[in-house]
């Protein structure tokens, strides 16, 4: 174990003294660019507050002159967000702000149906003209993972020795990450009041929009190994968040989320 890693766990493990950080979020962050990798031209912007989601979308009409329309999308039954659609005018950008040339016009509804956190099922009309598309995260350029990180995480366990069956625990981690074209590599600790899991995690690396995902193989110092999943990974300057599947060989998972500061 590096320098570095030593560290960050002998920070972990003063701070597990003062019990788990708990965080709470209405669902997954939906807020990014979307399209349809088939249909390129158009696309959709969601940016969601809480239980809101601000749609905004760029297509064309029906004489091929681009076009946008804006709705505010409220959660409706499970994956389902829907709200009102509408088109707007307004004031030219290169001259004065007139309020008075200021309007819109309901022109139909809006629904999303977010299959998975990555993907999704938009519906719309505009004026009786009836709409449905698949749509998916849209990426511009993969995130650098590569850092050093302390934080906690939350998770369930299921078949392993001494851990009562859905059982959720709270620990916490330190790790090491490198990342290159297509690939992913970390030293990871996780510190449990009664245990240390020290692994090193190799795996792929893909990106659907701001969510990163790497799935791999496991190895520990002990003999203990397996596979797991990162996925909704996001990094930015300073934090990290993941949700994780660790399946060891010997019948023992870990599944939950993580989220820490960059050393």
């Amino acid at each position: 174990m590096n320098r570095r890693l030593l560290a960050a766990v002998a920070a972990i493990a003063l701070a597990l003294a003062a019990g788990p950080v708990r965080a709470t979020a209405y669902s997954t962050d939906y807020s990014d660019l979307w399209w349809n990798p088939a249909e390129s031209g158009w696309g959709i912007q969601f940016v969601q507050q809480a239980n809101v989601i601000f749609a905004t979308m760029f297509v064309y009409d029906a004489q091929g002159d681009p076009t946008w329309y804006t709705a505010t999308l409220d959660p409706a039954d499970g994956p389902l967000w829907r709200g009102d659609l509408y088109v707007t005018r307004g004031s030219w950008f290169g001259g004065s702000f007139d309020a008075g040339n200021t309007g819109y016009r309901r022109v139909g509804r809006m629904s999303a149906s977010f299959a998975t956190p990555t993907s999704a099922a938009l519906a719309y009309d505009v004026d009786g003209v009836n709409v449905a598309k698949a749509i998916q995260r849209q990426t511009l350029r993969n995130e650098n993972f590569s850092g050093t990180y302390a934080g906690f995480m939350r998770m369930a366990a299921s078949g392993c020795t001494g851990v009562p069956a859905n059982e959720t625990l709270y620990a916490g981690f330190a790790a090491e990450v490198s990342q290159a074209p297509g690939g992913l590599t970390a030293e990871l600790a996780i510190i449990e009041e009664s245990m240390m899991l020290y692994c090193t995690y190799r795996g792929d690396y893909s990106q659907s929009g701001r969510f990163g995902r790497s799935q791999g193989t496991f190895q520990c110092p002990g003999g203990d190994a397996g596979t797991f999943t990162f996925s909704e990974m996001t990094v930015q300057q300073w934090t990290v968040s993941a949700n994780f599947v660790r399946r060891g060989a010997d019948g023992c998972t870990l599944s939950g989320t993580l989220s820490g500061v960059r050393e």
